[in-house]
């Protein structure tokens, strides 16, 4: 049957970090799909905005480590994982 279809995207913050919200969304879009087609969605993100989490002080962070790239909400989800490593330069 065709139909619409709202396609969510969420980033999931690295499980160490303490207050972090459960996930985020960065991220929608809706769509219609013909019966039996498939159709392809593309996300635009930057990447200290949509991995960022806001502290207890209201501060904007980007959380070293792994984060979760979570595409819809219920059963039928998909993730992928991407990190983000900071070094020192002096």
């Amino acid at each position: 049957m065709d139909g619409s279809h709202v396609v969510l995207l969420y980033s999931v913050a690295p499980t160490d970090i303490i207050g972090a919200p459960i996930k985020r969304l960065i991220g929608f879009q809706r769509v219609f799909i013909k019966s039996r087609k498939t159709v392809q969605v593309r996300f635009d993100l930057n990447g200290c905005k949509s991995f960022s989490i806001i502290d207890k002080d209201a501060n904007e962070l980007l959380p070293a480590g792994e984060h979760l790239v979570v595409v819809g909400d219920g059963y039928e989800k998909i993730s992928t994982k991407i990190s983000f490593q900071f070094t020192n330069i002096n």
